[in-house]
């Protein structure tokens, strides 16, 4: 055969997860929290940006005689952390005279990742799994006739419910409801958050009013401060909190330092709600289109969710996880700096040095590579074994699924597995489906979506061409399995086994638009070195 595909490196997603952290991340970390100032005096400001609008940061090697290890072998054998020195520039702007003061700071040592995808931490080898996680965006599921729920999802900032109850009886008085529930409050209905918003009335009315009135569900008019009080009161349980309250509420899903959707979920939010928005918060245009969408649903307008398809989750990789743990510590080191403002305030400040109290990133930093459950020590049994861990991925860890909740469901075999997760290896016990490993050909895109590569057939004719496909791609194709029966690159018929999306057929050769590059894509590299 003169087809020949080359396997992909099996260690490139982290690497390049964590190379995307060293290089791009830290700087959006840091410029998220620039400018730091005093709550009472706005004379001093620290900042991590420079003039040209950007963040400047360096890495540097330790000296062969500092004593420090220069490469992995050399900390393998001192039991130490192979790692290099961060260094970031810092500014202090006088605001008062415009003067402008840099210095370079020693942030935190950050240890470096070997060609293996591993590090080594205090001597041992250790890996970091990938975690599998829905992907940030908006999902819509039906829990019975009448009832209808949407879930969004953020980047950064806590999910936001949405649920619409109809009414099955006819009566004169409907009880049917569609309400919101925003972070740490309880439900209040869609519409007075609209108006809190600042939508107005009639153009609520116009855009959900025939939705509202085919679902029987009553519009009470409100003004917006009506509205923000009803948020605030949702607020406290004694019913205090008033309009400021629910200001307070809505502030935290357009303040970019609280809540974030992500360039993905932007982007997933944007496809499934027919949007063209670029703000990575929340506007009352995404919750209109949110609403509109689930009213539309019990008169089959839109469609439901698959969460177990691995379309909707997406693989955390190194940097992800680490940066999800960063991000915490930043936010104390900026209160440890304001308070140092606050207390210096009245004095002259020589350099941005004396201000900057790194303690917290540098103590992030550490605690996830020794204590974080994502990060295990490298079995080392032998070199399957090792192959195998490095391959892992699971479900578990901070920000993924409790293992005593998750559903029989979510740990059951879904079409879209295929040549994605090994079908094969999986523990057993509590863990059946929860953890497994990557199959063998799969490769991940830059945002976590695991890729099968699929050779091109035009008209039953396999080409050379090959072509990574996502699993929202699997329901745009038909997909013939690797073993189809191939004779001088024509299939052979009459009729042939496919698949597209979650349905499986058989279809003439010349209906069939892609094929599988090897049988043993479908498993993981451990078990398909078994004979």
């Amino acid at each position: 055969m003169s087809f020949y595909f080359q396997a992909p490196d099996l260690a490139e997603f982290p690497r390049r997860s964590y190379r995307r952290f060293l290089e791009e991340v830290i700087g959006n970390l840091f410029s998220e929290i620039s400018p730091i100032t005093s709550e009472f005096s706005n004379r001093f400001e620290i900042t991590f940006i420079a003039p040209d609008g950007k963040v400047h940061w360096r890495f540097e090697d330790y000296a062969p005689d500092s004593g420090y290890p220069t490469s992995p072998e050399q900390a393998r054998r001192a039991n130490m952390t192979h790692s290099r020195r961060m260094l970031m520039d810092v500014y202090l702007r006088d605001t008062h005279t415009g003067e402008l003061r840099k210095s370079t700071a020693y942030m935190s040592d950050v240890p470096v990742i070997t060609d293996r995808g591993t590090f080594v931490i205090n001597g041992s080898e250790r890996v970091v799994l990938g975690q599998l996680v829905r992907a940030p965006g908006i999902y819509f599921s039906s829990t019975g006739p009448s009832s209808y729920k949407a879930l969004m999802l953020a980047e950064m900032g806590a999910p936001i419910a949405f649920e619409l109850e109809l009414d099955a009886s006819q009566g004169k008085t409907s009880r049917a409801k569609c309400r919101i529930k925003l972070p740490k409050r309880s439900w209040v209905a869609a519409t007075t958050v609209l108006t809190a918003l600042g939508m107005d009335a009639n153009d609520i009315q116009k855009r959900l009013g025939n939705l509202l009135q085919r679902n029987r569900i009553d519009f009470k008019q409100l003004t917006q401060s009506e509205a923000l009080a009803i948020i605030g009161r949702s607020w406290k349980p004694d019913g205090g909190g008033g309009s400021s309250g629910g200001a307070v509420a809505l502030k935290e899903l357009t303040d970019k330092r609280r809540y974030s959707l992500g360039k993905l979920g932007r982007r997933r939010v944007n496809t499934k709600l027919g949007l063209e928005e670029d703000s990575h918060q929340l506007s009352s245009a995404d919750l209109a289109a949110a609403i509109e969408y689930l009213l539309g649903l019990p008169l089959d307008m839109g469609h439901m969710d698959n969460i177990d398809s691995l379309e909707n989750r997406h693989l955390r990789g190194v940097g992800e996880t680490l940066t999800r743990a960063v991000r915490p510590a930043l936010g104390q080191m900026t209160r440890s700096i304001r308070t140092r403002l606050e207390l210096n305030e009245d004095e002259e400040i020589g350099s941005p040095n004396d201000l900057l109290d790194t303690r917290p990133f540098s103590n992030a930093l550490n605690k996830y590579f020794v204590g974080n459950p994502l990060v295990q020590y490298l079995d080392q049994q032998n070199p399957l074994s090792e192959l195998s861990h490095r391959r892992r991925i699971t479900s578990f860890g901070p920000g993924g699924i409790d293992p005593a909740a998750a559903p029989v469901e979510m740990r059951d075999v879904h079409p879209s597995q295929i040549g994605r997760v090994c079908l094969v290896e999986s523990p057993e016990g509590k863990n059946c489906g929860m953890v497994s490993y990557m199959a063998t050909y799969c490769r991940i895109d830059d945002d976590g979506f695991m890729t099968v590569p699929y050779r091109r057939v035009f008209n039953g004719i396999v080409s050379d061409e090959v072509q990574f496909l996502t699993p929202a791609d699997d329901k745009r194709y038909t997909l013939a399995p690797p073993d189809t029966r191939v004779d001088n690159n024509k299939i052979i018929g009459p009729m042939v086994a496919a698949r597209r999306g979650e349905s499986f057929f058989e279809v003439s050769p010349e209906d069939v638009d892609m094929i599988g590059i090897a049988p043993q894509g479908f498993i993981s590299v451990g078990a398909g070195l078994i004979p």
